[in-house]
């Protein structure tokens, strides 16, 4: 029924409407474009998907996402992870993946609006990497609206006091402190490798869902989707039906799966904001409608039933009654309605001043609005020591070529297993003795680079300081060292050992590396922590050694990163010493479970 069959509700009573004012405009359910459901290769019901939502954290973040969509506004989503989310396992890099999946959903939905996606993945990273450098992965001059984080994988299943959670929640704090506040969700994914996490309860997910309940923030979860139609030999769920042989990395029908249900959350919130809206257009119109009716108690009664029928079918149970309620109190007139009104105020504001006289101030809040239009409004972090580091410079890819002394190394080859646009460059080598002579600044000033870097042909953008809005490296300038971080590669299989050595003006420890994983039965990029003194001429010198581990001396570095706020006292991120086995992790006390009590 249209505004006109709604003005003509109580001609039957004899009652005439007079329109004061042109009513507020109704939005029509169904009529929106992002109900296409998308033309998925391997469909899932909703029903299904459903199961892997697990929550969808603050409904005001939520909801202002899907209020931008629906008003027909492009969005700018970000998607940060490892080589899942990268895309590894699918057919076609870029093309088959979620991320590509999940954009041609957007586009196909939202006709005419130009959303865009960014991939700012890093195979095999853990969080730490991105906690540092995550500003150097954001889309440059965009407003982020959603970012989507993958971390469960490379993160997964370590004690609350190692690096890994921790850094994911310092990541966390990051993005919520975005000028744009968007709305970060979190994917989990599971690895269903043999050797790592084939039951339910193991991996990483459990640890990262406490940090999004702890930040009200929103996840979805692979393992709740997919673990017991896998358990059941459901066609479709067998490991090789949705998997790479790897059994981690989700193959082209897996990557589908992924983005079904990223899309199955989006088109939840649009379908709960486009209801909400509707039921509030509703009784805007059915307020406008009862205050214009001057005359006839049963012209108004009979219109209120009406209202409230039209009402009743596009809003919750629980405001059906409140608005019954409502009703009921109009028929009693205007008059006394704001007769009750003035006298609950009235009341209201006696018991405010009331309590706030006998708690010595003002009436204390007992709800607080959760907040993150800055990183003030954030809580605490739930970890001891999480707050938020930063890394001056990112020194990877392009820039970890121009910043390499050519004439200095020796038995390292570069390889580049990216995209175009998304490029994954490393040294590399597989020989003893091998040497990489990476030239850097540890100044404190974040525009003391290099002097090569200056003269390089590359974008400015390539060598920006990683600097969040507000953050000043040069608060830290008063430290002797700067934390220089060494990316490199972690393995099971075939790495050799090294050591770093500093030179040129300034100096260091000398740091032994120590690249194999024993207890992990796959490839992990890993940030080695060691103190520099400060110097715009240093040189950090990589030097493969003959002792072996694994049989093989397979070494690959991806990048060096300089923080100078993880080298303030009370800031190092000392968890970074211990390794990814915890080989270095000082002994924890005995648990005492009877606490001195007797049994």
């Amino acid at each position: 029924m249209g505004l006109k069959g709604l003005s003509c509700l109580v001609e039957g009573a004899g009652a005439r409407l007079l329109v004061a004012a042109q009513p507020p405009p109704l939005p029509l359910p169904g009529g929106a474009a992002w109900a296409a459901p998308g033309a998925w290769r391997w469909p899932l019901p909703d029903d299904l998907l459903d199961r892997g939502i697990i929550s969808d954290g603050d409904p005001q973040a939520l909801q202002r996402l899907a209020r931008k969509m629906l008003a027909g506004e492009a969005i700018t989503v970000v998607t940060l992870g490892g080589s899942l989310t990268f895309g590894r396992g699918a057919s076609q890099m870029g093309q088959t993946d979620w991320v590509p999946q999940l954009r041609s959903w957007l586009l196909a939905a939202f006709p005419g609006v130009e959303h865009v996606v960014h991939n700012g993945a890093v195979a095999a990273s853990p969080s730490e990497y991105m906690a540092f450098c995550m500003q150097t992965h954001m889309p440059a001059g965009r407003q982020i609206d959603l970012v989507i984080v993958e971390y469960a994988i490379n993160d997964g299943g370590r004690p609350w006091h190692h690096a890994h959670p921790r850094f994911y929640e310092r990541l966390l704090r990051r993005l919520l402190a975005l000028p744009s506040r968007p709305l970060v969700l979190g994917l989990m994914m599971h690895s269903f490798h043999r050797h790592q996490s084939t039951n339910f309860y193991t991996g990483g997910e459990d640890q990262e869902e406490t940090l999004m309940q702890y930040y009200r923030l929103p996840w979805v979860s692979m393992r709740s989707l997919v673990y017991h139609p896998m358990q059941q030999g459901v066609e479709g769920f067998r490991a090789e039906d949705f998997l790479a042989p790897d059994k981690i990395h989700p193959n082209d029908r897996g990557h589908g799966y992924v983005a079904q249900l990223l899309a199955r959350f989006l088109q939840r919130a649009l379908a709960a904001e486009e209801q909400r809206q509707l039921a509030e257009a509703w009784r805007a119109h059915w307020e406008h409608q009862r205050a214009a009716a001057v005359q006839g108690a049963a012209g108004r009664r009979q219109a209120d039933r009406s209202a409230a029928g039209l009402l009743a079918g596009v809003q919750p149970p629980a405001d059906r009654v409140a608005d019954g309620q409502a009703a009921a109190n109009a028929a009693a007139g205007s008059a006394a309605i704001a007769a009750a009104v003035k006298a609950a105020d009235t009341a209201a504001g006696a018991a405010g001043a009331a309590a706030g006289a006998a708690s010595g101030g003002g009436a204390p809040a007992l709800h607080t609005r959760f907040a993150t239009a800055d990183a003030l409004a954030l809580p605490p972090p739930m970890l001891a020591g999480a707050e938020a580091l930063v890394a001056e410079l990112c020194v990877r890819d392009r820039v970890l070529m121009i910043a390499v002394d050519a004439n200095s190394s020796s038995g390292f080859r570069w390889e580049d297993k990216g995209l175009p646009g998304r490029p994954e460059v490393r040294a590399v080598t597989d020989k003893v003795n091998a040497r990489l002579a990476i030239r850097i600044s540890t100044v404190p000033k974040a525009h003391a680079l290099p002097p090569l870097l200056h003269r390089n042909p590359f974008r400015l953008a390539d060598v920006q300081p990683d600097v969040p809005e507000g953050l000043d490296p040069s608060t830290a300038k008063n430290a002797t060292h700067a934390a220089v971080l060494l990316w490199y590669t972690h393995s099971h299989y075939g790495v050799g050992t090294g050591q770093a050595t500093c030179s040129g003006g300034c100096s260091c420890e000398r740091q032994a590396l120590e690249p194999h994983i024993r207890g992990l039965f796959g490839t992990q990029d890993h940030l080695h922590l060691f103190m520099v003194t400060r110097s715009p001429k240093c040189v950090l010198t990589v030097q493969t050694l003959p002792g072996t581990t694994t049989g093989g001396h397979l070494f690959r570095i991806k990048g060096v990163l300089i923080s100078s706020a993880a080298a303030v006292a009370g800031r190092v991120p000392e968890e970074l010493y211990w390794g990814e086995d915890l080989q270095h992790m000082p002994p924890q006390p005995p648990i005492n479970f009877n606490d001195g009590k007797g049994p």
